[in-house]
């Protein structure tokens, strides 16, 4: 009864918050010019058989799981990923698209019907959500329908953390009595769920699979000219790095890649009033030797492979940061703010061995940039420190997701 009352009350203000939601459907479907994808946010669906279904939530989480999607699909499984985000569900058909007996969904909004209605498609038998996709419905629903429901590079947000008692309590009821196994990235993301309230022995540590996945070994140069990166940025972080940037002397292109490129326009925006220089990749106008706006989809890691130092975003912002690892496995030296929150267990790894540098403030990073770029052997020497240890941890936790995943439900 205590957990039918508290998924009524998320079912009710779902149903209070529907006006906004549907004229939130309408302008996505509009922006993206596809009947297709309010079709497939409201349920519809062809029917679907698969041996695992995937969710995440966008770019970042199809990343995590493509070393194990990777791997069913070599070993002949069928597969299903869903994405929240238009843009994940992008990521998924770079990813993934060239794969046998895959199939690739938009997830429908949370909605009680609209799950039912996804469902009503779908024969399988084992549901993995990625990282933080907590979707109450979804999870209860699936529950219902005999699928073996288990979290994988589990993690909990300090948001959660800190959410309405309610919230916290149901998250705590479906996690405890509808999902199977529990597969944490570290000891910090089990002590979280703990602290959750969440209890039993399906909580389990398996390591972090973003540390798994691997570069393209072709990606372009982009720009044919040394560069620092300022990667997955938020608001305010380009234009205080732009305006100090304009004012230094001799330094390389600054290019910028916002976290969000739908913002670009509201970055020149800014850029255009501060009086900073700077050309815009999307307009094909890439000549100044100052700072670029790279704000196309779909090309960080290029930027990253090539670039001469990775700034990482929304760590000044704050949003807690952004993911590390994939400069750290193209052996590039890292610098970032003060919020690396939700990557600290990585970061407290990292910066001893001098493959991130984490600083206070804009003008902090600014001196270590100019040192870093005028001692090529310190930042070559963290680089490779950063890489080494991280080929060094990943060998081991592909094969423990593999075998997580076969488990039989383990829940008393």
């Amino acid at each position: 009864m205590f957990f039918l009352s508290l998924i009524k009350r998320y079912q009710l203000l779902l149903w209070l918050l529907s006006p906004l939601v549907f004229s939130w459907l309408i302008k996505e479907a509009w922006q993206h010019k596809s009947l297709t994808l309010l079709r497939a946010r409201l349920g519809q669906s062809a029917a679907i058989k698969a041996d695992h279904w995937f969710h995440c939530a966008s770019v970042g989480e199809v990343n995590a799981i493509a070393p194990v999607v990777q791997a069913l699909a070599q070993q002949g499984q069928s597969l299903l990923v869903t994405t929240f985000t238009p843009t994940g569900l992008e990521q998924a058909e770079r990813r993934f698209g060239q794969l046998h007996h895959i199939q690739l969904r938009l997830l429908p909004l949370d909605w009680r019907w609209t799950m039912q209605r996804f469902l009503a498609s779908l024969d399988c038998p084992n549901l993995t959500l990625v990282e933080t996709e907590f979707w109450p419905n979804l999870i209860q629903l699936a529950h219902q329908q005999g699928l073996t429901i288990r979290l994988i590079n589990a993690r909990i947000t300090h948001k959660t953390l800190s959410a309405p008692d309610w919230w916290r309590q149901l998250l705590v009821e479906l996690l405890n009595q509808q999902v199977s196994h529990i597969l944490c990235r570290n000891d910090q993301d089990e002590r979280d769920f703990r602290q959750l309230g969440v209890n039993g022995e399906h909580i389990q540590v398996i390591g972090n699979l973003k540390w798994c996945d691997q570069a393209p070994d072709d990606l372009p140069h982009l720009l044919n000219r040394p560069y620092v990166l300022l990667a997955s940025s938020h608001d305010p972080e380009e234009i205080e790095l732009a305006k100090r940037w304009q004012a230094a002397a001799e330094l390389p292109t600054l290019v910028i890649v916002p976290r969000h490129p739908k913002r670009a326009a509201d970055i020149v925006k800014q850029f255009t009033q501060a009086g900073i220089t700077f050309s815009q990749r999307s307009q094909n106008n890439q000549h100044t030797q100052g700072i670029l706006l790279a704000d196309t989809f779909g090309e960080l890691t290029a930027w990253m492979a090539h670039a001469e130092l990775v700034v990482m975003g929304g760590s000044f912002a704050p949003k807690g940061g952004q993911n590390p690892l994939e400069a750290i496995r193209l052996a590039k030296l890292v610098l970032s703010g003060p919020d690396m929150r939700d990557f600290a267990y990585e970061v407290d790894k990292l910066v001893p061995l001098g493959a991130l540098i984490q600083v206070n403030q804009f003008d902090d990073l600014m001196a270590q940039i100019q040192h870093y770029l005028a001692h090529n052997e310190l930042r070559e020497t963290g680089a490779l420190a950063g890489q080494a240890w991280l080929v060094q941890h990943q060998r081991h936790i592909l094969a423990n997701a593999l075998s997580a995943l076969e488990r039989p439900y383990a829940m008393s």
